[in-house]
């Protein structure tokens, strides 16, 4: 189990770096993929913290900002809840 979950953990990855704008639809559906199936794994805090990125680079600052909470409120102990800060601070001075 934990090893599909680093699996689908890194198809995000590949999606979002390799392939950049054009890919980060595909990238958030694995993301999400890891929360919905796994959502006990240790790697779900991250792929919430990149699906908000993947928002935030769409430009999509409002969803991004969701997704950015959610990294806070569900996973408080992430070390990804400083970075997902710090984004959503990015957007509010974008606004």
């Amino acid at each position: 189990k934990n090893e599909v979950t680093r699996h689908k953990t890194e198809a995000g990855t590949l999606f979002f770096s390799v392939y950049g704008s054009s890919y980060y639809t595909k990238a958030i559906e694995e993301y999400g993929k890891v929360i919905t199936d796994y959502n006990e794994s240790a790697l779900c805090a991250v792929s919430q913290f990149q699906i908000g990125k993947c928002c935030f680079n769409l430009k999509n600052y409002s969803q991004a900002k969701i997704e950015f909470d959610k990294v806070i409120e569900n996973y408080p102990d992430s070390k990804y809840v400083q970075q997902a800060k710090f984004y959503l601070i990015k957007i509010y001075n974008l606004n």
